[in-house]
């Protein structure tokens, strides 16, 4: 099963991205805040995380960063999803997989979430061929 966990404070974005993520065969897990966030990876156990730049408590950027240094959550694809002018470089420093732009195009959402998933289950493949 294809499983994104959204973070964003925007409970307009939530909806939309829930709506279109369903609609598209997705099931997914929302957070308004990115506090907890190894502990929301395990309870959730997604193929993607798509967090919004500016979040409570320590934002967007920075929780990327955790998710990238734990051992549980690193090989999850991340999305930085922002509306600043920026984003290449902000998703850089996060050390995210991809970006995606604020408004949120549906179309664009979709072609991400294909991408990301494929890496996703590439990686797993990788692992699991290494074991």
């Amino acid at each position: 099963m294809k499983k994104v966990l959204v973070c964003d404070d925007d409970k307009s974005v939530l909806f939309l991205m829930t709506f279109v993520l369903k609609g598209i065969g997705w099931e997914v897990s929302t957070s308004e805040d990115c506090n907890n966030i190894i502990e929301k990876v395990i309870e959730h156990q997604p193929s993607v995380i798509i967090m919004d730049n500016i979040i409570p408590d320590v934002g967007g950027i920075m929780t990327i960063q955790i998710l990238k240094k734990n051992p549980v959550s690193k090989d999850i694809p991340a999305i930085l999803c922002t509306s600043s002018i920026n984003i290449a470089a902000l998703a850089d420093d996060a050390g995210a997989d991809f970006y995606l732009w604020k408004p949120v195009d549906s179309k664009k959402l979709e072609l991400l979430m294909n991408k990301a998933y494929e890496a996703f289950r590439l990686k797993n493949l990788l692992q699991n061929s290494e074991d």
